[in-house]
């Protein structure tokens, strides 16, 4: 954590694991934590955080809204004859990138001395399905949660276990969830294994039905992230605090 910007390797469960780091020049009691997991993304084509934290301008977020953004590495996944990066999120098979997320909280909070109470967690696609499984989980920690193109309790037809099971937060926490529409799936819609604007209903449903406070957005553009999407999930960002209400509401 010496460098803004840098990809390296973090031992976590016995395992060295990859994680890009981004900061602003000089953290303060008052600098928020943003957890970002990626999506599914082909091994050929480089790191997935890496590959992410310049996508979408991170450094400069991370100067504008005071924020450390932390974007965790997912394993690698062999599967059809395909090689691709995708986060755990079979039921029963999460525990190590769960626990990935904790020792990161710690090595964070040992390293800059944040403000934890405005620690957030962000996923897209693959992502978004493990913010499933963060928010129902770790509750305890989440400022707010922003999700886009996610969902739970999807049955792919090629797993065994449930995806994204969802459970009920021990918490309160807002999310703000959206998808993309009836084109929201993957890989095409030719052969659809995952239907994210199905699965995201299902979410905000029990969310709310639990008693916490959901926005719920849909566009037209597909599997993707607009920039009205983007926008939207940072002034969200900025809005919320641990354990206050949503101004929102």
């Amino acid at each position: 954590l010496s460098e803004s910007g840098a990809t390296s390797t973090f031992l976590s469960s016995g395992e060295e694991r990859v994680v890009t780091t981004i900061f602003p020049a000089a953290p303060d009691a008052d600098t928020k934590v943003i957890f970002f997991f990626h999506g599914l993304m082909d091994s050929s084509h480089g790191s997935p955080s890496a590959v992410f934290a310049s996508a979408f301008s991170m450094q400069s977020i991370a100067d504008e809204l005071n924020a450390i953004i932390i974007l965790p590495e997912s394993n690698v996944w062999n599967l059809f004859g395909l090689s691709f990066y995708l986060w755990d999120v079979e039921e029963g098979t999460f525990d190590k990138d769960v626990t990935l997320f904790d020792d990161l909280r710690t090595c964070v909070y040992d390293q800059f001395q944040p403000n934890m109470d405005k620690l957030f967690t962000m996923g897209f696609s693959g992502g978004g399905l493990f913010t499933t499984i963060i928010t129902s989980l770790r509750s305890d920690t989440l400022a707010g949660v922003v999700e886009m193109s996610g969902g739970a309790d999807l049955d792919t037809g090629l797993l065994e276990g449930i995806v994204a099971p969802y459970s009920t937060p021990v918490n309160s926490v807002p999310v703000y969830l959206t998808s993309g529409g009836e084109n929201d799936v993957w890989p095409n819609n030719q052969l659809v294994i995952v239907n994210f604007e199905e699965g995201t209903q299902p979410l905000a449903d029990n969310l709310s039905a639990d008693g916490h406070f959901v926005v719920r957005c849909s566009h037209s553009s597909g599997h993707t992230v607009t920039n009205a999407d983007f926008n939207a999930a940072w002034d969200f960002v900025e809005a919320h605090e641990f354990g206050q209400p949503s101004p929102y509401e």
